[in-house]
């Protein structure tokens, strides 16, 4: 079983994933919800605090591109307890905007294309007109889309550490990396298919895909994998 925490409520996975994300939030959290546009179910849930799942419930806990909304003592709370409900052996995979290639790419804006490229993939908010100065493409993944931090990998670390976890599970990945488990490029792979929505039919939309390891972000991402001892 895989866990996916921050999928919103557009890319929720079918069958074989639980999904996560803190929207519907009238509700209480861990009350299941049913999506009406595509009929897969979503928990509702607070990242920052104790998982409603017991202990060793899930082989992957997969979040991409949600770690960089949680301050850093709630993302150690949140790695603390996805830690808790994996399996001996099973792993975490994090993935989140890298603070190192948008700092390098406004150091060396004048020999980078990092931060233009990143602009005309992701036009930034509030930008001061067109083209956007790189001060603004920085400050957009600082200050837009309810980011409240963004990570590079000793951050990442620290975080892990601060939950109690071994700095030496802590690795650094790639998309879709050789690192991870086949089980688990096969899932994300199965995911993106129309068909894995089991319960789609008279829905009131068309069937959506599980959209992962998402190839447009690749550019500007940091992965991530924490991996669990088989004997802990």
């Amino acid at each position: 079983r895989i866990l996916q925490v921050g999928g919103d409520w557009w890319n929720k996975c079918g069958d074989g994933w639980v999904n996560a994300d803190a929207i519907f939030t009238r509700l209480p959290v861990g009350v299941l919800c049913e999506d009406w546009r595509t009929g897969r179910h979503i928990v509702r849930l607070d990242a920052g605090r104790p998982l409603p799942f017991e202990a060793g419930s899930f082989d992957v806990v997969y979040t991409e591109h949600m770690f960089e909304h949680m301050l850093p003592m709630a993302g150690a709370t949140f790695l603390r307890e996805a830690y808790r409900v994996l399996r001996p052996g099973g792993l975490i995979r994090l993935t989140t905007p890298d603070l190192a290639k948008y700092l390098e790419g406004y150091v060396h804006r004048d020999r980078d294309s990092f931060l233009a490229d990143h602009a005309r993939r992701w036009p930034p908010m509030g930008k001061l007109g067109d083209p956007p100065t790189a001060a603004t493409v920085v400050n957009n993944i600082f200050r837009n889309y309810e980011h409240q931090w963004v990570y590079d990998f000793e951050e990442v670390v620290r975080t892990a550490q601060v939950a109690g976890i071994p700095a030496g599970a802590v690795r650094r990945s790639a998309r879709l990396g050789a690192d991870l488990p086949k089980d688990l490029i096969e899932a994300v792979e199965r995911a993106s298919q129309l068909t894995t929505a089991a319960n789609q039919a008279g829905r009131n939309e068309n069937p959506t895909r599980c959209w992962l390891e998402q190839d447009i972000r690749e550019p500007e991402t940091l992965y991530v994998t924490i991996t669990k001892p088989a004997a802990a």
